[in-house]
């Protein structure tokens, strides 16, 4: 809670509506399970994954566009060649120039995303834990409070959090763990015995790619969620 010298905080409502008799009628409500679910996720500590965390900011610096991180320059317009406004040259120069417009203009406000997204993250990994406050929609449905970085984010923003606690796995978890690695490369529509073999057969390139991923960047890059694999 703030102090008494704090800024007062926002209120943030425990279900998002705006209809004020739906949100006087919850107040003669009590919903023991559903504040149970809610308190339980807020009680988990997570943490920024720094080494991720440095791979996209040199991603980003570097303009190297992967999945929720886009280059840091528009493209360039080529200039208008010679000729008359209806030539066919200057028609297919015209077309062109939109559809690169159009593009800036798309990845503008995913830039702008994704350059909070990498501040957020950068504050956020100054602290051992972090938490989430969550609420939910009318149907139930349970959503993270804050934008940009949380457990429900991007694949970045997922791929730039762990939990606090970790914990030492054992064959079974070290199972699972290919099995999801091999997901979210874009390995998930064969059994999961044969995603664990993929894993394993691709042990050198993973193993490489924890020890630079900046080099091996061609390769993690393809992956379906490359943030998620990284």
């Amino acid at each position: 809670f703030p102090s008494h010298d704090s800024p007062s905080l926002p209120t943030v409502k425990l279900v998002k509506n705006r209809d004020k008799e739906y949100q006087a009628r919850l107040l003669d409500w009590r919903m023991p399970f559903v504040y149970e679910a809610i308190n339980h996720l807020q009680s988990v500590a997570w943490k920024v994954n720094q080494r991720v965390l440095e791979t996209a900011q040199e991603c980003w610096d570097k303009s190297l566009a992967v999945s929720s991180l886009v280059e840091t320059d528009d493209i360039e317009i080529a200039p208008k060649p010679e000729g008359d406004w209806d030539s066919e040259e200057v028609r297919v120069w015209r077309k062109q120039a939109s559809k690169i417009h159009a593009y800036n203009g798309e990845i503008r406000s995913k830039r702008l995303s994704a350059s909070k997204l990498l501040f957020i993250a950068q504050e956020c990994s100054k602290y051992p834990e972090i938490w989430f406050p969550y609420n939910l929609d009318f149907r139930g449905r349970i959503y993270a409070v804050p934008q940009y970085l949380n457990p429900q984010g991007n694949d970045l923003a997922k791929g730039l959090l762990l939990f606090s606690e970790g914990q030492v796995l054992d064959n079974r978890g070290a199972y699972w763990l290919r099995v999801h690695g091999a997901n979210v490369f874009g390995y998930d529509k064969v059994s999961f015995d044969e995603r664990v073999q993929w894993v394993e057969e691709h042990d050198a390139l993973i193993f490489d790619t924890a020890v630079d991923p900046i080099n091996t960047f061609r390769w993690w890059s393809q992956a379906d969620k490359p943030w998620q694999f990284l």
